[in-house]
């Protein structure tokens, strides 16, 4: 009865655990060796790009326009499908109307002719900003540095409070 429950476990460990995370690795390096040139990806980091070339064992993507980088081809997490490559900016979306390709017609005609304005301009002055009171003048400083800085009627009393 031991025996069976441990073969028992290893077969439900097999099934649950070892044997999907198998089969998703073979499609991942299945996926990584059949990439080609103008597929949109997204790498592990998450960066997405276009590959532009690719050879046996690394990709070069193109990842802004002009701007390429050079990856392992173990380094592309997923192809995207055409939603997500146009969610991720890499394809351009065909259900979107360009305002460039909209045709022009007689009622689209708008008047470009600047408008003048003719009123006078009265230039009014600025109001002024009040004035701050004088800031009480500050004792002189004590010619001497050793000197006591406390007023005379406190530094000669003689209750110390050491």
């Amino acid at each position: 009865m031991p025996l069976l429950l441990l073969v028992g476990v290893f077969a439900l460990m097999y099934f649950l655990v070892i044997r999907p995370q198998s089969q998703r690795r073979k499609q991942m390096t299945q996926m990584q060796s059949t990439v080609e040139e103008g597929a949109p990806v997204m790498t592990l980091g998450g960066l997405y790009g276009t590959v532009v070339t690719a050879d046996s064992e690394s990709v070069v993507l193109e990842v802004s326009p002009g701007v390429t980088n050079r990856y392992a081809r173990q380094a592309i997490a997923k192809v995207l499908s055409d939603e997500e490559a146009v969610k991720a900016g890499l394809a351009p979306n065909d259900d979107v109307v360009d305002e460039d390709d909209v045709p022009v017609t007689d009622a689209a005609v708008v008047d470009t002719t600047p408008v003048v304005d003719t009123t006078p301009v009265v230039e009014t002055p600025a109001p002024k900003a009040p004035e701050a009171p004088a800031a009480p003048a500050a004792p002189a400083a004590p010619s001497d540095p050793t000197a006591d800085p406390r007023p005379a009627s406190e530094a000669d009393s003689s209750t110390d409070r050491r």
